[in-house]
């Protein structure tokens, strides 16, 4: 999908695993074609799949964020945590949920 402007961008569709879970999703600037301005990815852990994302990675031209989620026994997010890796300084954060 093609949008308007005087940057045009193009949204690419996403891939999609055996599943139907999204794993990456990109949008390109037109310019620049094959340079994404934003890349999304995602992980889903292998083959203990159950649906919840366990990985994220954003990437958006400056900077690549890694982000981890873990659940407990009844599929509830209990922590995530966040690396963002810009010009080689890293900075995290993290964030712990109880029930």
């Amino acid at each position: 999908m093609d949008l308007g402007g005087a940057n045009k961008l193009r949204a690419e569709w996403p891939l999609y695993n055996g599943q139907l879970q999204m794993e990456q999703f990109r949008v390109l600037r037109l310019s620049t074609p094959g340079t994404p301005l934003l890349e999304l990815g995602y992980g889903y852990g292998g083959s203990a799949n159950n649906g919840n994302p366990v990985t994220a990675t954003i990437k958006d031209g400056a900077a690549t964020r890694t982000q981890n989620f873990e659940y407990d026994g009844a599929n509830r997010l209990t922590s995530v945590g966040e690396a963002l890796l810009t010009d080689g300084t890293q900075q995290a954060y993290g964030q712990t949920f109880g029930y």
